[in-house]
């Protein structure tokens, strides 16, 4: 009888499950075959959750890496190499949608770790190559302009030293929401309300 699964075992094998379960050039096709009732604009959620849930994925492995659990030479090999093959379509036999969620995964990955990966000196050169690869693809015209700007912003992030232009909208705990509200309304909010709600 084989010994129990670690529960960093069973976290990779679900990640790794998630990774390989792709439907990317039928993916309308399999998420009807699912619900065959659905009308198009609950297919359209229903791959824009898809498509998100791949996404978090990414950035679910690269906070993995990020701890430690994955190491750089396994994100290279079996994430990262993946991902650029296909972005790339250098077989030349990928589906167009394939190709642009990979694009999609291979930023997301790289926003999540490129700042740790870049600080690893075996993975450093590799960093290298990636950014080659994010150069490359942001000039390639068969890609839509929302996937090369995606690219364009993941080069800048790195010119930047990995400090974004932008501040994300991350969730807040409540205690911040009330510190935020107190400090920057002021009171002006109550007094444009009704004296019903004031």
């Amino acid at each position: 009888e084989p010994p129990p699964l670690s529960f960093k075992s069973h976290l990779l094998n679900l990640c790794q499950d998630e990774f390989e379960d792709e439907h990317y050039a039928g993916l309308r096709e399999h998420l009807r075959a699912q619900a065959p009732d659905a009308d198009d604009d609950e297919l359209d959620e229903a791959e824009l959750k898809y498509r998100a849930r791949k996404l978090g994925n990414m950035k679910f492995m690269g906070e993995l890496f990020k701890i430690g659990m994955l190491r750089a030479k396994i994100v290279h090999r079996y994430i990262i190499m993946p991902l650029v093959v296909d972005a790339t379509n250098a077989r030349g036999d990928v589906a167009p949608e394939r190709r642009e969620v990979c694009v999609e995964k291979f930023g997301k990955l790289i926003t999540t770790i490129g700042r740790a990966l870049e600080r690893t000196p075996r993975a450093a050169p590799l960093v290298e190559q990636y950014f080659a690869t994010a150069t490359a693809l942001s000039a390639d015209k068969s890609l839509p302009s929302r996937h090369r700007f995606l690219l364009l912003d993941l080069i800048d992030l790195r010119r930047g030293g990995w400090k974004a232009r932008r501040k994300s909208e991350a969730p807040q705990r409540i205690d911040q929401l009330h510190s935020d509200a107190a400090a920057g309304s002021d009171g002006q909010y109550d007094a444009d309300l009704p004296s019903t709600f004031a």
